[in-house]
């Protein structure tokens, strides 16, 4: 029972078929690797400056163009976790297709499988925990990650979340276009309006809502109850609003929680988020030592004087926000 080659395990790893997850895929599209262990995170402030105007025949007039360019190298986080193939794995039947370990054939092919879903249930620890960073982001404006014996923390560009009152009289649909202009004014296009299923129920009883969808036959709002996926679904629409996800899914970190807490309304533009990974240095996979430049890699090892067999993953994500101006984020308090 030879180790499978790195690479081999590696795409295989990234074909293992898993459910999708909402937050990675809409906020981490702009995928970047870094060359180094660190990642770099530039952010720039185009700023709002306008050209002159003149008469035909008048002279140039001098400019200079200063861009506020900020940028700074942070450690990623790193996911390094492994579980083990052993003689019981090998010889205890779970492969719903062999019906007895009769043969040869049959431990074979029990194996296999058995190796395949533990790659499985090690990519799904793995992209829950990157999904679960990008929820603590946009509902905390921060990483933070603390179990006693490790801790890691990264906050970006001071996103500060606002205590919010909701009741049945608040001008809520006021207060969501000022938070979307907002946005729009530091150049980004708010496109998702994120929130927890107590919100979405204060809103439904929210007289200004509820004026909206009750004048929907002039297509200023309509309730809405499309699912996105198992996790999440969208919620009502509404005229000069961005669509609106009401996120219901959990994690299990050794007691359940929710990726996004109750009484937590989010206003974002997906454009300004970026997931990237550093580089690994392994050699065990790599004797040379050479970094490689990827999001996650996976490998086996012989241990226990080969008694088992080690499946190791390894990734270093760093999920951030480039520009502090294109999250609103509201503590609601529900009244």
């Amino acid at each position: 029972m030879g180790a499978i080659d790195w690479k081999l395990l590696t795409e295989l790893y990234r074909k293992t078929p898993i459910e999708n997850y909402f937050l990675t895929k809409n906020l981490g599209k702009n995928v970047k690797y870094s060359p180094v262990p660190k990642v770099t995170i530039r952010t720039e402030d185009y700023g709002m400056t306008i050209a002159n105007l003149g008469l035909i025949g008048d002279p140039a007039k001098p400019i200079n163009v200063q861009n506020n360019v900020t940028e700074i190298a942070i450690d990623p986080a790193q996911i390094f976790e492994y579980d083990k193939l052993t003689e019981d794995d090998i010889f205890t039947n779970s492969n719903p297709a062999v019906l007895a370990l009769s043969g040869s054939d049959g431990v074979v092919s029990n194996k296999e499988y058995v190796r395949a879903m533990k790659i499985e249930g090690l990519k799904r620890r793995v992209q829950r925990r990157i999904e679960q960073m990008f929820a603590q982001i946009i509902s905390e404006g921060k990483l933070s990650y603390n179990d006693g014996k490790r801790k890691y923390e990264v906050s970006f560009n001071n996103v500060t979340p606002q205590a919010y009152t909701l009741s049945s009289t608040t001008k809520i649909y006021n207060d969501l276009i000022d938070a979307t202009d907002a946005i729009r004014k530091s150049g980004f296009v708010p496109d998702m309006i994120i929130m927890s299923k107590d919100v979405e129920k204060a809103l439904f009883d929210n007289t200004q809502v509820k004026d909206l969808i009750k004048k929907q036959e002039w297509s200023l709002a309509r309730a809405q109850m499309q699912n996105e996926d198992a996790l999440v679904r969208r919620s009502f629409e509404a005229v000069n609003l961005p669509q609106m996800y009401v996120y219901m899914g959990e994690y299990n970190d050794g007691t359940a929680k929710k990726y996004i807490p109750d009484g937590t309304l989010i206003v974002l533009s997906s454009q300004a988020f970026r997931l990237s990974y550093g580089a690994i240095v392994q050699f065990d996979v790599q004797p040379n030592g050479n970094p490689i430049m990827t999001d996650v890699l996976s490998w086996e090892k012989i241990i226990n004087e080969g008694t088992e067999k080690a499946l190791y993953v390894m990734s270093r994500p760093l999920p951030y926000l480039i520009n502090s101006e294109a999250l609103k984020v509201f503590n609601v308090t529900i009244s």
